[in-house]
Formats: C-alpha cells, sequence, structure tokens
C-alpha cells in the first residue's frame, strides 16, 4: 500500500510525503498497534527519518 501512495501523490504533482510510522525497535508488537506501518517499511520505500513527533513516533519525509 505504502508504494501505492507514493505512486499516486507522485501522479497527483505531490512534491513531498511526510509519515509516522511506528518504530518497533526490532520487537514483535501486535498488529493493531502498527496499523500505520513501521519505520522500517517506511525506510526501506526512501523515506528518511528527519525527527521525532514528541516522545513517540518518528516523522518520515520523501522528497517527490
Amino acid at each position: 500500500m505504502l508504494d501505492q501512495a507514493v505512486a499516486y501523490a507522485r501522479r497527483r504533482g505531490a512534491a513531498r510525503l511526510e509519515g509516522y510510522p511506528v518504530d518497533t525497535g526490532g520487537r514483535r508488537i501486535p498488529s493493531n498497534s502498527i496499523y500505520v506501518g513501521t519505520l522500517d517499511l517506511f525506510l526501506a520505500a526512501g523515506f528518511r527519518r528527519v525527527a521525532r513527533h514528541g516522545a513517540g513516533r518518528p516523522v518520515v519525509t520523501l522528497a517527490l
């Protein structure tokens, strides 16, 4: 789904995408806690970590 979201954003002329994935730290966690995607998934898709949102989730961006 992430690949398709990136492709859709490109077709629609987006300049940048931003996401707030869950950093599992390599641990297995319940699937209902990672419905927004994992940090590893976003990094593998070419996003880069730019910050942390509060004390929790990383902020990732992808320049299109």
